[in-house]
């Protein structure tokens, strides 16, 4: 995403560009602070969601070529009508995204035909009709491609293991996933019985997993942290 907003001219002078996640902490503290942040730092906060945090709710980066990205955070549980109207360049949808709203959001870059501007990244533990038929018909989707993240791939991240305190797993670093909650939904899935609603199974989830933060992310939040305390506490 930060590359395509360095390496992509706005086509209008201002030209909005959507960050949604399925909240508004999980969108500004995670999509933008844990990460779009870093790679790129010259941008500036133009609004707040929480600005104790440092959670912006928008950001503008000035392209060298000219024009500029308003990047704005939402949420999903926004609603639908709340992303009625506009008209972005892009956008990054993180995490599992209501179909309805998911098919809005599309409808908002039909001003812009942009390569590389839509991406849509999830851990799919929902079952999603709609993406698995898309999927399995892909021959008469053509706009969509489908993607497998390998993180051992990314340059960016260091694999090399005991590189973290805490003693933080490195296969959860490396994948991102709360493996707790993966070995809960293992072990539910070969327990005998009718099959669970998707409210426990998302319950048998969430309570294995815990507060799980992959390591990562705690590293930066760490040097955040340092970095704030270095400038005398400003947020």
């Amino acid at each position: 995403m930060a590359k395509f907003l360095r390496e992509t001219p706005p086509p209008d002078r201002t030209t909005r560009y959507w960050v949604c996640s399925q909240t508004m902490e999980m969108a500004a503290g995670v999509c933008w602070s844990q990460h779009l942040e870093e790679f790129l730092p010259e941008a500036r906060v133009t609004g707040w969601y929480s600005e104790a945090k440092g959670y912006p709710s928008s950001v503008v980066y000035d392209h060298p070529a000219g024009g500029r990205w308003m990047v704005e955070v939402k949420s999903y549980d926004m609603g639908r009508q709340a992303l009625q109207g506009a008209a972005i360049g892009g956008f990054w949808a993180d995490e599992q995204i209501p179909h309805s709203l998911l098919t809005e959001v599309l409808a908002r870059t039909s001003n812009y035909r942009l390569p590389g501007s839509k991406v849509y990244s999830l851990t799919p533990i929902k079952p999603d009709y709609d993406l698995e038929r898309i999927y399995a018909e892909r021959e008469r989707h053509p706009g969509w491609r489908f993607y497998r993240f390998n993180t051992l791939a990314n340059p960016t991240v260091d694999h090399t293991p005991g590189k973290f305190a805490e003693d933080e797993i490195h296969e959860a670093k490396i994948r991102f996933l709360p493996l707790a909650g993966l070995r809960a939904l293992i072990k539910l899935a070969a327990a005998p019985g009718p099959p669970r609603s998707d409210v426990e199974v998302e319950r048998i989830f969430e309570e294995a997993s815990g507060g799980f933060v992959p390591p990562l992310t705690r590293r930066r939040r760490r040097d955040k942290e340092a970095r704030r305390q270095a400038r005398g506490g400003q947020t």
